[in-house]
């Protein structure tokens, strides 16, 4: 696995590499003495009432403070929920309920994105990322987020 895969699944445990639904862990064949992946499928977490409930309030508390319209309900929110999987749709890194010592939120909790951020609250307009992508597309969107992930990664392969 290449330094910035490992780097970027850093605060998952040790030994177990998360990619959308399925875990794996390396095994060793009994007969060979070779290394192979065994997978396990994981349910997606977050996609449940409770946390679509969670995020449609985050959304109603938002929405108010910044006198934006709210048409997005929970059943709507759900469904997101489950089209994610258990993983941001804008990075693919699984959710997580873990908080860094010292921080203030959980940077891989599932946060509701309005892709346009001059719309409100719709089901056309929104899309589940974790938390951390959010902070980081709040002002400038998509595109601004991937010239910065772009040179992010250059840089890192230059050290």
């Amino acid at each position: 696995m290449g330094r910035h895969r490992a780097a970027a699944l850093a605060h998952l445990p040790e030994g177990v590499l998360r990619h959308r639904a399925r875990e794996f862990r390396y095994v060793t064949d009994g007969t060979s003495g070779k290394k192979r992946r065994a997978y396990t499928d994981v349910p997606a977490p977050f996609a449940d009432r409770k946390s679509a409930a969670t995020l449609v309030r985050n959304a109603r508390k938002n929405a108010g403070g910044r006198g934006l319209s709210i048409a997005i309900t929970v059943d709507e929110v759900l469904e997101l929920l489950k089209r994610a999987n258990g993983c941001c749709e804008v990075t693919g890194i699984r959710f997580s309920i873990e908080k860094p010592s010292g921080a203030r939120m959980r940077p891989w909790c599932p946060s509701l994105d309005r892709i346009d951020r001059t719309m409100g609250y719709a089901i056309a307009n929104c899309r589940i990322v974790c938390a951390y992508a959010n902070l980081a597309l709040n002002e400038f969107g998509d595109e601004a987020f991937g010239v910065l992930a772009a040179a992010f990664r250059r840089r890192r392969r230059r050290k």
